[in-house]
């Protein structure tokens, strides 16, 4: 039972859903893949809503893998509660996008869970990395653009694109 609502697209784009019986794990609670499912259906969310999702890969062969994602989960969810989940853009280059999620009890409002993820395009022809087309770059680096003017993430990254290219944090110089 998912519920998506269309927002304008530098909006954070807000996914819904409803913690599923076959999602329950022993202990009675949300199961650790499934908080990675939540996270992944917000992502198709956001590139539908930001106009790359299925019709963009079909008129141009692109799409994007991800390559690499990092979860933490910070507060359990149970049977029925509802769920929103947001993906923001936190970096981007001409190959990789770089994104961020939280996951909220949409009833409550706390944050159950956050994370990242480390994307990059595809061309589904060749399955070979490619350059996002130049239309596409620019609508991701506008929302990009937005993003970036929002309060940061609770939790700092473990990723970065920059001006030097792809960058893994060091955990030991984390707060």
């Amino acid at each position: 039972m998912n519920q998506n609502t269309a927002e304008p697209p530098y909006v954070l784009p807000r996914y819904r859903t409803v913690v599923a019986p076959e999602w329950i794990d022993p202990n009675n609670h949300l199961a650790v893949p499934y908080y990675h499912v939540i996270m992944n259906d917000a992502a198709w969310h956001a590139s539908e809503s930001w106009d790359y999702g299925v019709d963009y890969r079909t008129r141009t062969g692109q799409t994007t893998f991800v390559v690499e994602m990092h979860l933490r989960y910070l507060r359990e969810l149970k049977l029925g509660d509802p769920v929103a989940a947001t993906v923001r853009i936190l970096g981007l280059d001409d190959k990789r996008l770089h994104v961020g999620y939280e996951v909220f009890h949409d009833g409550e409002g706390y944050l159950a869970a956050m994370g990242e993820g480390l994307a990059i395009c595809v061309d589904t022809r060749t399955r070979r990395t490619a350059p996002f087309e130049s239309t596409l770059r620019e609508r991701l680096t506008k929302i990009f653009d937005t993003h970036r003017t929002l309060p940061p993430l609770p939790e700092p990254s473990l990723l970065r694109i920059s001006p030097a290219g792809f960058e893994r944090a060091a955990l030991d110089n984390r707060p």
